[in-house]
């Protein structure tokens, strides 16, 4: 982050270039370079939740694997409220293609969507144009539906 003011000064600088402005923004010797850290701490800006991503055609080769097994990671404990879950241009067995939109779903609902998630995998499949995007906010590590995603992921890499 750069901002043009004095190092030492506590109010939010008119303008504070950080983020994709932040890559074509060049530099001048009178501008001061912060952290974000740094400007959290003065109020500046908020910091940004850790976060479990997927997304695209990578996403929907990560997840669309694991449809059948959601429900179970619920019923054994999985715990990871999903932000966002967009499964796009599925493809069905006897043409069209489907989609599905999932927001702020806690897990007590996730484990009862466990059925709709193992029919979904016996009669979708991934297509050309197939996308999945997952957003998980402060992802716990020891959940077992990230464990699971971490798994396919490295699985997928390899």
């Amino acid at each position: 982050m750069t901002f043009s003011g004095q190092p030492t000064q506590t109010e939010r600088p008119t303008t504070l270039v950080h983020g994709t402005s932040a890559l074509l923004h060049q530099v001048r010797p009178e501008d001061v370079v912060i952290t974000p850290a740094a400007a959290s701490t003065r109020g500046w800006v908020s910091v940004v939740a850790n976060r479990f991503r997927l997304s695209g055609r990578e996403g929907a080769a990560i997840l669309l694997p694991l449809l059948r097994q959601i429900g179970s990671l619920y019923t054994r404990g999985a715990r990871s409220t999903i932000a966002a879950l967009d499964l796009v241009d599925l493809e069905l067995p006897s043409g069209g293609r489907l989609r599905l939109s999932l927001e702020n779903v806690p897990p007590a609902s996730m484990k009862r969507l466990g059925e709709l998630f193992e029919v979904l995998a016996t009669v979708i499949s991934a297509g050309a144009t197939s996308e999945a995007d997952l957003d998980i906010v402060d992802p716990d590590e020891q959940c077992l539906l990230i464990q699971a995603l971490r798994r396919a992921a490295q699985q997928d890499r390899s």
